[in-house]
């Protein structure tokens, strides 16, 4: 008797035999006796019993895996009783994995996280791709990644670029066959803190032929200036305070000032400045990290006067860019 699979599911399998010729049965036909059983473990599916009568030369087992192969012996009965067997061995179709990748994790640095994973226990089929999602949950923003891989790889490492310092984030990620997607594993956790972003100082462009030459700060009066800035964009961590440096050619004074949770804008006001001399003014964040990059924060300049300063100011004023230098030229 030839024994067939003639249909290839994950779950089910019919299988389809051809009746021994007559001259073959020595008697009236009684029914077949089917026996299957997994061939990794031995584990027995339902069959068809000696104690089945029937003649059908057709079964359904119900009670399969996916991607698991069978061998099954079918022998035909009579009134006298059973004779030799056939054997016959099928492998069940693939289908989507039924867990999720083990061993997920995550470490963190200040903008990449490496992800790291092991296939599923129970694959049911061969593994060709991981869907890795990534939610940085202070902004939402999304990072989705479809990652191939090579049969029979076990596991994983990923590295994901781009992120931003100090973001919770969520991740998940699933195994696929060719059948589809099988239930994901999630991690979670916060990228490390980096220093933060310049604060924004409040100030006015100094404007010569329409061409901005520089930038100031509100001056209350010949010796005082109102210094006013708010929160970087980025504090990339917990802000602890913000460090004001008023300096000259010769002298950086700094000033601390103490971070206030929810407090949006700081002013400070600084006096004591002397006349005809020009004032440099930056500020830039602190975190548990350390203070911003002075070099890529605005500064600002201040040009002091006294009572007795000119104040008739020079005519013809002309400003030229010239690469990243503008030169300033005027007449007496």
């Amino acid at each position: 008797m030839d024994c067939t699979n003639i249909t290839f599911l994950s779950s089910n399998v019919t299988l389809a035999w051809t009746e021994p010729p007559l001259v073959d049965q020595n008697g009236a036909p009684v029914g077949y006796n089917l026996t299957c059983t997994m061939n990794t473990n031995g584990v027995s599916v339902n069959g068809l019993s000696p104690t089945q009568t029937s003649t059908d030369t057709m079964f359904t087992i119900t009670d399969v895996m996916p991607f698991t192969g069978y061998t099954c012996d079918l022998s035909f009965i009579n009134v006298v009783g059973e004779g030799p067997s056939t054997q016959c061995t099928f492998e069940t179709a693939q289908d989507k994995p039924i867990d999720s990748p083990r061993n997920f994790t995550s470490t963190p640095n200040k903008t990449a996280i490496t992800f790291r994973w092991a296939k599923p226990a129970t694959p049911n089929g061969i593994i060709i791709k991981y869907l890795l999602n990534i939610i940085e949950q202070n902004t939402l923003r999304r990072h989705n990644y479809t990652i191939l891989v090579a049969v029979n790889q076990s596991t994983v490492t990923q590295l994901v670029n781009g992120l931003s310092p100090y973001q919770n984030y969520t991740a998940s990620v699933s195994a696929s066959t060719i059948i589809g997607a099988g239930p994901v594993a999630t991690t979670a956790g916060r990228t490390l803190p980096d220093i933060p972003s310049s604060p924004h100082l409040v100030v006015s462009p100094v404007v010569i032929n329409n061409l901005t030459v520089a930038y100031t700060v509100p001056v209350v009066n010949e010796t005082t200036i109102n210094i006013t800035w708010s929160l970087p964009s980025h504090p990339n961590g917990e802000l602890t305070g913000f460090i004001v440096r008023i300096a000259t050619d010769a002298i950086t004074s700094p000033n601390n000032v103490i971070f206030e949770p929810g407090k949006a804008l700081y002013t400070l006001i600084f006096g004591g400045l002397k006349g005809r001399i020009p004032y440099y003014i930056s500020v830039v964040a602190v975190n548990q990290v350390g203070g911003g990059n002075l070099a890529a924060t605005l500064t600002a300049i201040v040009f002091t006067k006294t009572e007795s300063s000119v104040t008739v100011s020079p005519s013809n004023v002309q400003a030229m860019r010239v690469g990243d230098t503008i030169v300033l030229s005027w007449d007496p």
